[in-house]
């Protein structure tokens, strides 16, 4: 939990962090301050307070979305398999209704032991890029952990992300509550906060384009 004690000087009102003290009530209250107002959740955040928070934050909003997501790609999948299986030739499908509920539940326990790691691994990385921007495009700034609890926190984007059809938007609401994190945890302008968000995707739209003339002449050279 964050005091007023614990604030930088010029912030104004404080918030409280996620706390694993209070995993569950935390997390809901914390998800419920960033969508009802993410601009006075950044703005009242600390820049410097530790990685262990925001960073058990994002791991859970991407447990909580693999899981959802599994299930629901899982479910759609066994209705579409599972009256099929055992109807057409052996050759064809040839495994028993249980043995394919064995082997989507075996896949569904692996992937769920696997995504803390990865969660955690993406949640440093994808700070570290978005940090180079914030060093080439704001001079002082409040370092790389300010731009990891911001990105760490906008994983909650990651719940929406895991829905079909309206995932979409998840990727959406993640740029902007990044944008946000970054202004406000930097105390930057926001044509700097949202250039700190779009500049490594215009470098890898970049690279993809880059990779894929490559491939092209690549291909036209041996015809």
């Amino acid at each position: 939990m964050t005091d007023s004690s614990d604030m930088e000087p010029g912030r104004q009102v404080a918030v409280n962090d996620f706390s694993l003290r209070e995993p569950v009530g935390s997390f809901i209250e914390t998800c419920r301050l960033l969508v009802t107002g993410p601009v006075q959740f950044f703005a009242g955040l600390p820049a410097r307070d530790g990685y262990r928070n925001p960073l058990a934050f994002g791991m859970i909003c991407m447990m909580i979305a693999t899981i959802v997501g599994t299930v629901l790609s899982f479910g759609l999948q066994a209705l579409v398999l599972l009256p099929m299986i055992g109807q057409g030739s052996a050759g064809e499908f040839p495994f028993t209704a249980a043995t394919a509920v064995l082997v989507l539940l075996g896949v569904f326990i692996a992937l769920i032991a696997i995504t803390p790691i990865f969660a955690a691994i993406g949640l440093f990385i994808s700070a570290g890029i978005y940090h180079l921007s914030v060093m080439l495009l704001i001079r002082e700034n409040m370092g790389y952990q300010a731009t990891f609890r911001a990105s760490a926190y906008a994983s909650i984007a990651q719940l929406v992300s895991a829905v079909p059809i309206v995932g979409i938007f998840g990727v959406f609401l993640y740029f902007f509550l990044v944008g946000v994190g970054v202004r406000e945890m930097h105390r930057t302008t926001t044509g700097r906060a949202a250039a700190v968000v779009l500049l490594p995707v215009l470098l890898l739209l970049l690279l993809a384009c880059a990779l894929l003339l490559v491939f092209l002449v690549a291909v036209f050279a041996n015809a």
